[in-house]
């Protein structure tokens, strides 16, 4: 399992965004926290299983599922 740490931050108009520290070009946003924790842990696993795709290399190790830690 491939353990990625989340940073959130309150942005414009209330909403929040969601980034992966090890991944700087997973980044989103949404109104509500919940939301942008939810739309972090898809866009964090569709672009970690598009590098295994292209076969280009992970932050580390293997990787079965991706996993936000706190």
């Amino acid at each position: 399992m491939l353990q990625l740490t989340p940073v959130f931050e309150p942005v414009e108009n209330g909403w929040w965004q969601g980034r992966v520290k090890e991944l700087p070009e997973v980044i989103t946003a949404a109104p509500t926290r919940e939301e942008a924790e939810e739309h972090l842990q898809d866009a964090a696993h569709e672009y970690v299983a598009w590098l295994v795709e292209k076969g280009l290399p992970l932050p580390s190790g293997a990787v079965d599922d991706v996993e936000l830690c706190a």
